[in-house]
Parts: structure tokens; C-alpha cells; sequence
């Protein structure tokens, strides 16, 4: 449960994806996600970019 206003973090987010943080970040260099965007130097997804991208492949997991 994202709140669709807030940011998430980089590990927190690769949990709740199911993937390894390194893997999210070849997919966000490699176009295939959102970017995160700096907050204080730290690296944190847009919830409403996230839950957006998530709900456009849940249907096909295979393209993730």
C-alpha cells in the first residue's frame, strides 16, 4: 500500500517489487521504469510514477 503523494526508497521499493536493488536500477538506466529522482541526495521513486508502472505490468510480469 503506496501512498499515491508520498516517495519510496530504493531497497523498500525493490522488496515490494520482488527484485534486487541493482536490478532496478539497470531497468530505470535501461528505460524500462520510472527514474527516481534525488531527495537530499538520495535516490527515491515518485509512489504515483511507481504504483502507475506497476499496475501497466501486472498484467504481463514477463516484461517487467
Amino acid at each position: 500500500p503506496l501512498n499515491p503523494q508520498g516517495y519510496s526508497r530504493l531497497q523498500p521499493t525493490a522488496e515490494l517489487i520482488g527484485l534486487h536493488h541493482q536490478t532496478l536500477r539497470r531497468f530505470w538506466k535501461a528505460g524500462k521504469m520510472p527514474k527516481p529522482v534525488n531527495v537530499n541526495g538520495i535516490p527515491m521513486f515518485k509512489n504515483s510514477e511507481l504504483l502507475a508502472w506497476l499496475e501497466s505490468h501486472t498484467s504481463n510480469t514477463s516484461e517487467v
